[in-house]
């Protein structure tokens, strides 16, 4: 693998990472993200969300290593994407690289798209369609 192209962010401490990532319509990006924990008792959460517009893509490949010696960390990735349109496009890989044996360590994706049922039921609450899906956008990025 060519870590060349990862964009490289270190942890030496406990902390939750938030980061977002927008695909305006007709854009495509690809990101590369490792995440590296070296340090030993470490709380580490990274919540990555991804949203995607309409006839846009993200490619988004995300590893957590846990280096050699970094004893009794827990750490978990996470991340979501939000789909806005049927011509909505993403590759979302979430890898772990465990290199200790005493660590707790998680990951997960789940890609999504707007929900028909929470849309009528915002929609039966006479909230417009267009901003229906404005407030379910904003909720997903907070």
């Amino acid at each position: 693998m060519d870590l060349k192209k990862f964009e490289i962010i270190k942890i030496r401490e406990s902390k939750n990472i938030v980061l977002k990532i927008v695909a305006n319509t007709g854009e495509t990006i690809k990101k590369d993200f490792l995440f590296i924990v070296n340090d030993c008792d470490l709380e580490v959460e990274i919540i990555i969300k991804v949203l995607v517009f309409e006839n846009a893509s993200v490619d988004l490949n995300t590893i957590l290593r846990i280096e050699k010696g970094a004893k009794n960390t827990n750490t978990n990735l996470k991340i979501k994407c939000l789909l806005t349109s049927s011509s909505s496009f993403s590759k979302i890989i979430p890898s772990l690289e465990i290199l200790e044996d005493d660590v707790k360590a998680g990951h997960s994706a789940t890609i999504s798209s707007f929900n028909k049922v929470d849309l009528d039921y915002m929609r039966s609450r006479t909230i417009p369609y267009k901003k229906a899906k404005e407030l379910i956008i904003e909720g997903f990025l907070r």
